[in-house]
């Protein structure tokens, strides 16, 4: 009995340092793979708060003059697109009208 004990308990030593091998293995990857993504993150991050300063930097260089022409722009944009509806469903119900049967007004 002893020497199955001895067997089985050398059997288990051997899988158990095989499994914990394994697991530093696999720390050591995560770890890697944990530091590449912080220096990847940490580039993006980089990048993106330049891309703010230079994006600030353009809305501070703005004058009030511009901006009032981009704003009326955009009005003028949409004064055309109400007009260009108006006039659509003006001819829309003008064409209903045409159409519409005598005996039904």
């Amino acid at each position: 009995m002893s020497t199955d004990r001895e067997s089985n308990t050398a059997s288990w030593s051997l899988r158990i340092a095989t499994l914990e091998a394994r697991i530093e293995e696999i720390q050591a990857h995560c770890d890697t793979e944990s530091l590449l993504l912080h220096s990847r993150l940490s580039a993006q991050i980089t990048e993106l708060h330049d891309e703010l300063r230079k994006l600030a930097a353009e809305v501070a260089a703005a004058t009030p003059d511009a901006y009032v022409r981009s704003i009326s722009a955009q009005i003028e944009e949409l004064r055309a697109k109400g007009d260009a509806a108006y006039e659509l469903l003006h001819a829309t119900l003008t064409s209903q009208d045409s159409h519409a049967d005598p005996a039904g007004r």
